[in-house]
């Protein structure tokens, strides 16, 4: 795969047919959505209000079936973003690293300082951002750049004026430059996000996740990661605590770094293996919807 040298790249990674769409996974979305509109909205650009773009995050595991007991306990304390008629929101991210997988071996190695450089498609919307991450010491700053009138990911890398403000963008929040990065893979997952009533907090919720690197696909049929966005160090409010009267507690898992592991069969994963045999237990285990 060539690096961004200024030319359009072959781009085979992103535009493979992907038939991942089955009956369970169909009655499961379905399930969901229901679900959700039995807690009070809140408009998406009401959400943003509540980016928490300099924030901790914590991450937990669990099941399709922990996930609806979750959300059932949830609508007191948290409103549900919504645009239009849309509460579950289908997300598509496209990977960049070094060929030498440098960021991703800096969280491998667990690097103080640490970066992940994303493109993300906000399915249904035409709406594509340029997203870098900053980790230092346990926190997260995130830098959002809106790639004005794209529609889709594929689209933004055909188009040279906006590769030259990616990579501006990209020099301006990382000691990176477009030029070394390369895509690594791609996901996809339906998100939803609850937002806290009165406090700054914020959490995704994801599922129905499943990964692409050319004709190798990865799908997780039963794990949901749930990461709360938070100002403190620790999360002490309503969901975490929900989480733990159910046994859930939380996790460092990075769907950039499992979904490399597991995609990429010429790279050390040791540092992640008892997280991605928990999230196989998960994942594979019995059928729910």
């Amino acid at each position: 795969m060539a690096v961004f040298d200024g030319k359009l790249m072959s781009y085979s990674l992103y535009n493979s047919s992907v038939g991942w769409y089955g009956e369970v996974m169909n009655k499961r979305l379905g399930a969901l959505v229901s679900q959700t509109h039995a807690i009070s909205e809140i408009p998406l650009e009401e959400t943003s209000a509540v980016g928490l773009l300099d924030r901790y995050d914590t991450k937990y595991l669990m099941s399709f079936r922990q996930l609806h007991a979750m959300l059932e306990r949830c609508s007191s304390h948290y409103l549900v973003t919504s645009a239009g008629s849309t509460r579950v929101f289908l997300y598509k991210n496209l990977y960049l690293d070094t060929p030498r997988r440098s960021m991703y071996l800096d969280h491998h190695n667990g690097k103080t300082l640490r970066y992940k450089i994303q493109l993300r498609e906000y399915a249904g919307f035409d709406l594509v951002y340029l997203e870098v991450k900053e980790k230092y010491k346990g926190k997260t700053a995130k830098y959002r750049l809106k790639l004005e009138g794209m529609e889709n990911i594929s689209q933004c890398l055909a188009d040279h004026t906006v590769r030259e403000k990616m990579g501006e963008f990209i020099e301006r929040h990382s000691p990176y430059c477009l030029r070394e990065l390369q895509p690594v893979f791609r996901n996809r997952y339906y998100r939803i996000t609850l937002v806290h009533r009165s406090r700054q907090e914020r959490i995704t919720i994801d599922s129905l996740l499943s990964a692409f690197l050319g004709d190798r696909e990865k799908h997780s049929n039963d794990l949901v990661i749930a990461e709360i966005k938070h100002h403190g160090r620790r999360p002490s409010l309503e969901f975490a605590k929900l989480l733990k009267q159910h046994r859930i507690y939380p996790d460092g898992y990075s769907k950039y770094c499992l979904g490399s592991a597991e995609l990429h069969h010429d790279i050390k994963y040791n540092a992640f293996k008892e997280t991605q045999r928990k999230a196989e237990r998960i994942a594979y285990g019995p059928v729910y919807y």
